[in-house]
C-alpha cells in the first residue's frame, strides 16, 4: 500500500481517502454532521464541516482498526473500473482515475445516470501503469472493450488536438480530444454522437470545494479525489436491496 491514510465520512457520502494505514477510526455524531476521525502514522487529522460556523468537536475513542479491502480505479468516467492491489497517489487522486470522459456533441459529459450503456464498457491499462514512477511509452495503451465491438486502443501519450467547451457539472474548459476513431467507437456503442476526451493537466484545473477539502484538485471526478465506501454498511445493504 502507498501513502498515509485519512478517512472522511459525512451523512451525504461526501468525503475522500488519502491512502493508506488507518490505526484508529471513530465516528462521532454531531448536531449537523458525522465526523470521521483517523489517526495515521502519528498524524492526527480531523475532518470538520460546520455549515453554521459553529465549532465541531471530535473525541478520539478506541475502536477496531479499519482495513482497506480493495482499490478501484476508473480511467474513463462512468465506465467499468479496474481492481488494483496498489495505486500511485497524485495531486488529483489515484493515477489514471477519471482522466478520460465521454461527451456528447455539445461537449457535455455523459454519465451512467443518462447513458447506462457506459456500464458495459470495460477498460484495461498495462499492469505496470500502477507502479510508482512508471511512465508510458509508444507501445502503451488504454484498451477499451464492449460486447459486439472491436477493441479500441488509445495511446497513453497525450493527444495533440485540443477541444474547447467540455463541461462536467459546474466546470467547463478545454480537454484533449482522442480523435475520430474513438469518437466513432463510442458513437456506435451509445447510438448517438459522442467523443472521448482526456483531461488537460497542463492547461486546466478543477478545484475541490474548499468547504470540504481545501487545497485539493480533481480531473473528471464528480467532486473529490477519493471516495470511501463501507463494505458492510453500504455494499451489503445495496446488495440486499437489489436481492443480489
Amino acid at each position: 500500500m502507498l501513502g498515509m491514510a485519512l478517512i472522511l465520512v459525512s451523512r451525504s457520502f461526501e468525503g475522500f481517502l488519502i491512502l493508506d494505514r488507518v490505526k484508529q477510526v471513530k465516528e462521532v455524531q454531531t448536531e449537523r454532521s458525522w465526523v470521521g476521525l483517523a489517526v495515521c502514522r502519528g498524524l492526527e487529522s480531523v475532518y470538520r464541516n460546520d455549515l453554521n460556523d459553529r465549532r465541531l468537536m471530535a473525541e478520539v475513542i478506541g475502536a477496531p482498526a479499519a482495513q482497506v479491502k480493495s482499490i478501484f480505479v476508473y480511467p474513463i468516467k462512468s465506465c467499468r473500473g479496474i481492481s488494483v492491489s496498489q495505486a500511485p497517489i497524485t495531486s488529483t487522486g489515484f493515477r489514471w482515475d477519471r482522466q478520460w470522459l465521454v461527451v456528447n456533441s455539445k461537449g457535455r459529459a455523459y454519465t451512467q445516470r443518462v447513458e447506462p450503456k457506459l456500464a458495459l464498457v470495460e477498460v484495461a491499462l498495462p499492469t505496470e501503469a500502477f507502479s510508482e514512477g512508471w511512465e508510458p511509452n509508444n507501445d502503451s495503451y488504454l484498451v477499451i472493450k464492449a460486447s459486439d465491438m472491436a477493441p479500441l486502443k488509445i495511446p497513453l501519450a497525450n493527444p495533440s488536438e485540443v477541444t474547447d467547451g467540455v463541461s462536467v457539472w459546474e466546470w467547463s474548459g478545454s480537454a484533449l480530444d482522442e480523435g475520430a476513431e474513438a469518437a466513432m467507437w463510442f458513437s456506435t456503442h451509445l447510438g448517438k454522437p459522442s467523443r472521448l476526451v482526456r483531461f488537460s493537466e497542463v492547461k486546466e484545473m478543477r478545484v475541490v470545494d474548499p468547504n470540504y477539502a481545501r487545497g485539493y484538485n480533481v480531473m473528471f471526478s464528480d467532486g473529490y479525489p477519493y471516495l470511501v465506501l463501507s463494505q458492510v454498511s453500504d455494499i451489503y445493504e445495496l446488495c440486499n436491496l437489489l436481492k443480489l
